[in-house]
């Protein structure tokens, strides 16, 4: 499939035609939309198709094949978000916004929920800028399915009245959430998301043949 083009604008239509869509639905906006090589067992024909189905798109007739291969983001105005691709990772483009200025509470574990695909666990890489008013804190995340963060999953000490910042690169939940933690209460400052990386149904997301 090495030149083909694809338009999400379209419903579905046999290469050569770019329309992708697996559903004649309007493409909505602030949506994930999953991309899929799927293929016919019986002529071999392979093409390119988009839902907003992680697992179970709405195949076009005759093919019965499918693995996802990543996924797309929409912005308010239902275009595609800029992004670039490198085997399994997506970095946007431009990072984008978190939140501006977002206060925690002091050993009190809260969801916070990342501009990423919906639907799937991906491994998100976010920069967090912390502070804390008076006193050093430790601040941790971790995946929501895994553990509530705490303490035990402190990934950087805050001096007081220093403004931080760090790195995240960790797994989401499937409602694409990280669980922040700090053992002192403080705000989170401008912060921003860098891309993520997504197994793309190499990991029991993809039917034989793929």
């Amino acid at each position: 499939l090495v030149g083909v083009s694809k338009s999400l604008s379209g419903v579905f239509s046999k290469l050569p035609a770019s329309g992708m869509r697996d559903t004649a639905t309007p493409v909505a906006a602030n949506a994930t939309y999953f991309i899929f090589i799927i293929a016919n067992s019986l002529t071999g024909e392979v093409d390119i198709l988009s839902s907003t189905s992680p697992v179970n798109p709405t195949m076009p007739n005759g093919f019965d094949v499918k693995r996802r291969i990543g996924a797309i983001l929409t912005n308010g105005s239902a275009n595609i978000i800029a992004f670039k691709q490198y085997g399994g990772v997506f970095q946007f483009v431009q990072p984008r916004s978190m939140w501006a200025s977002e206060a925690f509470s002091a050993n009190v574990a809260i969801a916070k929920t990342l501009p990423i695909p919906v639907g799937i666990k991906v491994k998100a890489q976010a920069f967090v800028q912390t502070s804390v008013p008076s006193a050093a804190s430790y601040v941790g995340f971790s995946d929501p399915d895994i553990s509530i963060a705490t303490i035990f999953n402190a990934t950087r000490s805050v001096a007081a009245n220093i403004l931080d910042a760090v790195i995240f690169d960790g797994w989401t939940d499937s409602l694409a959430r990280w669980s922040f933690f700090a053992n002192y209460s403080g705000t989170f400052q401008s912060s921003f998301c860098r891309g993520w990386y997504d197994p793309r149904g190499t990991q029991g997301g993809g039917d034989v043949g793929f």
